[in-house]
């Protein structure tokens, strides 16, 4: 092994292979100018990137070069043609790479800086500046040619990143321009319904560019971004028939072994000692959460060092046969959140691979366009006049609830749960959504609903009272400030809003409403647990005081929402199952739990979640899977149910017969879905859509000890996929209630039992 320092080679060696073997002849008569612009740009913009901007995944200035020739690739082989003028085509696409490139790693902030220092060297105003001035002490070979301008005629209003260069023109264009209005189907699912901003339509046209030319791609970002969706969309939807993808969730129990059984496992043996997907078709493998695996003793994450092993030699050894096996027509897109909690920095030779993407936080004018849309979808259908006016306030509002709590309410060891992402966000407006028009008629009734929605996603989750009273000012605060309404008027006559769909049980649409006759709704709870009571073998014997009938209700609430999931945390003993077996039960939906033996291991656990995933993805049955931490003998298990939240599938879970007869029972259903049957992968999908629709988990956990911590970082789902309701102490009056109740039937004098 010859080992070569960077500063030997420089990044002026790779530039000048890719001269002489990676363009076209168009081009190449232009070499001079690619020189040139090479050798005035990226030396100035690399350096100042380091110094001046933050990179949530350092690049050095090695895997930048090799990042903007992929991209100058993708734009310069002029696939659907280009301008006559040629040096300006050159010119513009040059800049529009450097932008998307070396400063498509920096942060939000990052990138106002960049746009800044990039636009002024363009102009040829930055050789004054003391920026400059550090960068040409630092670099003394660099030639400054200080009358040296762009003649590219540049975007004056926002930013570089706010524009796409139009080689068929030669013109800059804003990537909003030309955009199809988009509507909202009415029959749309929550879940399903993507609204189009400038950062996924950028995002998306880069990573379609990238994929078609056969490059790997890696979006980096917060949670909540929206990477996964991105990548997720284009891959289903948004590539050539001819594209297939295999998608895979690292988590920190993930390991090389079931990352290789995984990937071969999804594709056909082509020859001897050679794999792909099916001939003509090219396979993309997404690899979501791609940093949580964790390191072992030396440091290597063997996860990626397998990815690593294909990205170097094309190939992994069967570890079977022993033999070496090549993988043919396969790339790689990967997303993957900053260093932090469960997340590791990862080694720069498996990212050199890699074009890096990073996915800024959406701004609040983006999340106003987003959650603004899908409002203003819902409230036409049917809500009344001064219902449909609240929904630009009711979007601020809501922003602004998000932006004060995730500003304010920072995790620390004790409240490690304490991560707001946009997921909670979007939870919010799901609440809201089901809200009933032939209730909703009044502003008063709306506020009251979006109040509870904020209350059920952000204060259900807090762990003492000081955060509880300090959202509960908050939400006082904003409701008066955007609505221009004192909420200890409008509240209502009770300590708590509830809403549900459980308080007429003769109702057959079972509609969304806030229940105000607790008289009613303590007898209906009652009738419930009776009707529970006469049709199990284990009746429970509960008493239905005031908190508990609230736990019953934020449960409910959850499980009869697509994609719900919840998180109880609460001490043994707190009612958590009790109060999710009698919110299934007021569902009418089917109770999975496991029982665990002396005996009970990996092979048995997998055989219980083939069939829950039955029930609900063959079967079409909603089914609530219960869980607590007795039952999770072996770390193993939570890293199914993390890609069960994540994704709605274990991997490898089905052998081939079990697949056969997955695809034979659910020929029918999908055929009249419009899914094509004749092609087991996408029949799987269809059956992997019903699971995540009909299955929702529900995981009982206790605070106490390093465990819970432990498992909140390595699984990062439990959090980010979970609507989260924690248990506090019951109240005195709850306690005496209870008290009063067993001890009636007690022979004590009455002063003696109080």
């Amino acid at each position: 092994m010859i080992f070569c320092e960077t500063r030997n080679i420089g990044w002026q060696a790779v530039r000048n292979i890719w001269l002489t073997t990676a363009i076209s002849e168009a081009v190449a008569v232009h070499s001079e100018l690619l020189i040139s612009l090479f050798d005035w740009m990226f030396p100035v913009m690399t350096y100042l990137l380091t110094k001046h901007c933050r990179m949530p995944t350092p690049m050095a200035p090695q895997e930048l070069i090799f990042m903007l020739l992929r991209l100058l690739k993708c734009i310069l082989d002029f696939d659907d043609g280009s301008a006559t003028d040629l040096p300006k085509v050159i010119e513009g696409a040059f800049i529009f790479c450097v932008t998307w490139t070396v400063g498509a790693v920096v942060d939000g902030d990052g990138r106002i800086r960049f746009n800044t220092l990039f636009r002024q060297l363009l102009n040829g105003e930055i050789y004054e500046s003391t920026e400059y001035e550090d960068f040409a002490v630092k670099n003394p070979d660099y030639v400054t040619d200080t009358s040296r301008k762009s003649n590219c005629v540049l975007p004056e209003e926002g930013l570089l990143y706010d524009y796409v260069f139009d080689v068929k023109t030669a013109r800059w264009a804003n990537w909003l321009d030309n955009q199809p209005t988009f509507k909202i189907e009415r029959d749309a699912k929550f879940v399903s319904i993507v609204v189009p901003t400038v950062d996924t339509i950028r995002n998306e046209w880069l990573l379609e560019r990238l994929l078609k030319k056969g490059y790997h791609v890696m979006c980096t970002g917060d949670t909540g971004t929206g990477k996964t969706v991105c990548i997720k969309n284009k891959l289903l939807g948004g590539m050539p028939a001819e594209y297939n993808s295999i998608f895979l969730t690292f988590s920190a129990q993930t390991s090389a072994n079931m990352t290789q059984d995984l990937i071969d496992s999804k594709l056909d043996k082509r020859r001897k000692g050679v794999v792909g997907p099916p001939l003509g078709m090219k396979c993309v493998v997404f690899v979501d959460d791609l940093n949580m695996p964790a390191k072992e003793i030396y440091g290597a994450q063997p996860p990626i060092e397998i990815l690593r092993q294909w990205m170097d030699h094309q190939g992994w050894y069967d570890r079977k046969e022993m033999e070496f096996k090549r993988l043919v027509d396969v790339q790689f897109t990967a997303a993957m959140g900053p260093p932090g909690g469960g997340r590791t920095k990862i080694t720069q030779r498996f990212v050199r691979h890699f074009n890096v993407l990073n996915f800024i936080n959406f701004s609040d004018e983006s999340l106003g366009r987003v959650f603004g849309t899908i409002l203003d979808w819902r409230l036409a259908m049917g809500f009344a006049g001064p219902v449909k006016s609240m929904s630009v306030n009711a979007v601020s509002a809501t922003i602004g609830v998000y932006n004060s709590i995730a500003e304010n309410l920072l995790p620390t060891p004790a409240k490690s749960h304490y991560t707001f992402n946009l997921r909670d966000l979007s939870k919010v407006f799901q609440g809201v959504l089901q809200g009933d028009p032939n209730v909703v008629k009044e502003k008063d009734q709306f506020i009251r609903l979006w109040s509870h929605e904020c209350m059920r996603v952000f204060h259900d989750r807090l762990i003492d009272d000081k955060d509880r009273d300090w959202f509960k000012d908050l939400l006082v605060k904003i409701i008066k400030e955007v609505f221009n309404v004192d909420w200890n008027k409008i509240k209502g006559a009770h300590r708590s809003v509830i809403y549900g769909n459980f308080s007429d049980r003769k109702s057959l649409t079972k509609p969304y409403v806030e229940i105000t006759d607790r008289t009613m709704l303590d007898k209906a709870m009652e009738e419930y647990l009776d009707d529970y009571n006469q049709m199990t073998s284990k009746p429970m014997t509960l008493v239905l005081f005031e908190s508990a009938v609230e736990h019953v209700a934020r449960i409910s609430r959850v499980i009869n929402q697509p994609y719900g999931n919840a998180l109880l945390v609460g001490v043994g003993g707190s009612g958590r199952k009790s109060m999710t077996t009698l919110a299934v039960s007021i569902a009418d939906y089917e109770l999975f739990t496991i029982e665990i033996t002396k005996s009970y291991g990996l092979f048995e656990w997998r055989e219980d979640i083939k069939l829950m995933m039955n029930k609900a993805g063959v079967a079409n049955k909603q089914t609530v899977f219960m869980i607590d931490d007795t039952q999770i003998v072996k770390e193993t298990f939570l890293e199914d149910i993390n890609g069960i939240l994540n994704t709605g599938e274990v991997a490898n879970l089905f052998n081939g017969e079990e697949m056969a007869a997955l695809s034979d029972a659910l020929s029918k259903p999908a055929a009249d879905a419009g899914v094509n049957t004749a092609s087991q992968a996408e029949v799987f999908n269809f059956f992997v859509s019903r699971v995540r629709t009909n299955l929702h988990l529900v995981i009982c956990l206790s605070p106490i000890g390093e465990a819970f911590r432990t498992r909140l970082r390595m699984f990062p789902s439990l959090v980010n996929c979970c609507t989260i309701d924690w248990f506090t102490e019951w109240p005195e009056p709850a306690l005496r209630s209870v008290a009063d109740f067993f001890m009636a039937s007690v022979d004590l004098d009455d002063r003696i039992k109080k």
